[in-house]
Formats: structure tokens, sequence, C-alpha cells
């Protein structure tokens, strides 16, 4: 069970970057009522996520921790874009031992302008890793279809993708508040997803928080129901938290 866990997980991060960290960027100033949110940003343009998934198994907690980079490397005036995310580094703990992970290839995915995931750049089907992309289908988070202020709220049917090996998702988002973090005006997002076909559907909930400026992420936390590992769903719930590595830092270099 160690190892099967170990392996969903590693294989899910960069995955879990590259969706939850897609919500919007803003046309709307911070001191607008209303916000435009969808995804912006300069291409070529990265940022640094460190990504933190716990449970607990019998009494021992287990840990992971992964260094993702995202990389915006098409956007059109619609909003679809596509970006690179590799695993720079990590580590997993369990019982007092600790194993570092060896950094990654980089992964290519397609977006559409609401941010609905469409493709996935692979050699063949057999490199299609169907558990961490149900994970990843449900950390997805849609852009609202009209400008939104404090207390709206949307939802959004996604249909399964055969290509990617997702089922139907159903969303539900609310636009909470806006802040200041870090010297950025964010807008913190609550979202709950889950999956609405199949046994041991995987589903998530928790709020992630985005930059207006650009729309990358800045934090998130999410409760990860179902985990799937080898069409079965892993007794446990899993905690993430995603949290925005500042450049230079001793983490964004491991």
């Amino acid at each position: 069970m160690i190892m099967r866990s170990h392996q969903i997980v590693r294989s899910s991060a960069i995955a879990i970057v590259a969706t939850v960290a897609l919500l919007a960027s803003s046309v709307a100033t911070a001191g607008d009522a209303t916000f435009k949110l969808r995804r912006g940003g300069k291409v070529g343009s990265s940022y640094t996520m460190k990504i933190v998934a716990v449970a607990d198994l019998e009494g021992e907690e287990l840990r992971f921790e992964s260094i993702v980079e995202e990389k915006l490397t098409k956007l059109e005036k619609d909003g679809s874009h596509t970006t690179t995310s590799t695993l720079t580094g990590g580590k997993s703990s369990f019982g007092g031992e600790e194993e570092e992970m060896d950094p990654g290839d980089p992964e290519t995915n397609h977006y559409g302008p609401r941010g609905n995931w469409k493709a996935q750049d692979v050699e063949s089907e057999d490199d299609v890793d169907e558990d961490s992309n149900r994970m990843a289908s449900v950390l997805s988070l849609i852009y609202p279809e009209k400008e939104v202020k404090v207390g709206d709220k949307w939802e959004y049917e996604l249909k399964s993708n055969d290509k990617l090996s997702t089922k139907d998702v159903t969303y539900n988002y609310e636009l909470v508040s806006t802040e200041k973090m870090d010297g950025m005006t964010v807008a913190k997002l609550k979202f709950v997803a889950k999956e609405t076909e199949g046994e041991d559907p995987v589903s998530a909930e928790g709020f992630v928080w985005i930059d207006v400026a650009d729309g990358t992420m800045v934090k998130g936390d999410a409760t990860i129901k179902n985990v799937p590992f080898g069409g079965e769903a892993l007794p446990f719930e899993m905690k993430v938290t995603a949290e925005r590595v500042k450049a230079g830092s001793e983490e964004s270099k491991e």
C-alpha cells in the first residue's frame, strides 16, 4: 500500500499544479467590482510551486513534497492556452524514512477558453496515466462565462475524454473574496468537484488564491477523496496544499 501511494502521488504532482494553477487572470483593477476571469500572462513566463500531499496511513503520516515549474508556452485571444509543467525535485517520507524524488521530463497540456482540459502530448496511448489524469481533472478550475463579483457562483460540466482517460465531472465555484498577499491582489475561490460516473468517484474540494494581475496561482489547498490507483480507491483522504516558491529561494533550486 505504501508503494502504491507513493506512485500515485508522485505521478500526479505535475498534473495537480498544471490544472489547479490555471485559473484566471483579470482585466479589472483591484478597486473594480467585477472581474473577467480567464488565463492571461506573457508567453514564456513561468513560476514555481511547492506541492505537499499528506495522508494518514494507519496512524503514520505519509508525506510527499514536490517542486513543480509551470511555463506558459502558448496563449490565444480567446484564452485557450498551452503549458508545460516540470517536476524539478521533491521528497517523500513515511515512518521516519525519507526518499528523494528524481526530476521529471516536461509535460505539455492544452486547455480551452474556459480552462477545460483538452489534450496532453504523449508519444503513445500507453503513456497516458489514467489515475493521475483523473486526479488532475477534479482539481481543474474552470473560468466563468461572464464577469463575476464577490459572492457570485458558477457551475460547469466537463465531459469524459477518452484520450485523457478522464470521466464526467461537475464543478461548483464561488468567488469568496479579494485579498492582499505578498504585495499582490488575489482572488480567493472556493471549489467543489466530483466525478459523476463509475464506482468510487474521485472528488475534491477546497480553496485557491489567484493573482489577478496575470492569472497565476499563489496558493491553494484541497481535500481529495477516493484517490485512484489501478482502478481502485485508496482507503484514505489526501490533503494537498500548494504555495508559490519565491525566485532564488533554496526551495526553487531543489
